[in-house]
């Protein structure tokens, strides 16, 4: 399913992985779902994201055009599973077509920006600024040890600022 448009601030990208693909996204683990319910924020899916697990430790995104725009807000939900003390997954952003990587923001277990396993957590109006490029590409990194540290992404919302 293609993204949807809205146009409040500018474009609204929005990812719920709901549908049967991965929506453009590419990396990533297995699109997750859970009877429990613990593995995504709402609906019925989520992707996974884990360490020492190659692409599985990466999500990229498309593309985004953001010609005219001034900034990107991104906001998402995250839940991370057997992360342990100081293990982290971190927010990047890409100007040149993936080559070189920016790190927005990093989430570090029981660190700079807490967080707790099986726990939601929805990080909002982190800002990348655009400064005239005319696109950019979000990536999610999960840096933990162990194969068994997993972070699952779920309702990614991109917002470009006029």
């Amino acid at each position: 399913q293609a993204p949807t448009f809205a146009t409040t601030t500018g474009s609204l990208f929005e990812y719920d992985f709901e549908d049967e693909s991965m929506q453009d996204w590419t990396g990533g683990g297995l699109r997750s779902d859970s009877a429990s319910g613990i593995d995504y924020a709402r609906g019925s899916y989520s992707v996974r994201i884990r360490a020492n697990s190659g692409t599985a430790s990466i999500l990229t995104s498309p593309s985004f055009p953001v010609t005219g725009y001034s900034t990107l807000n991104v906001s998402f939900w995250f839940i991370g599973r057997g992360m342990n003390n100081g293990e982290s997954f971190e927010l990047a952003y890409s100007k040149d077509g993936s080559q070189q990587w920016t790190v927005l923001e990093e989430w570090v277990r029981n660190g700079n920006v807490n967080f707790v396993n099986k726990n939601w957590y929805n990080p909002s109006g982190l800002a990348i600024p655009v400064d005239g490029s005319s696109s950019i590409v979000i990536r999610f990194e999960c840096k933990g040890s162990f194969r068994n540290d997993r972070v699952y992404i779920d309702d990614i919302t991109v917002e470009g600022q006029l």
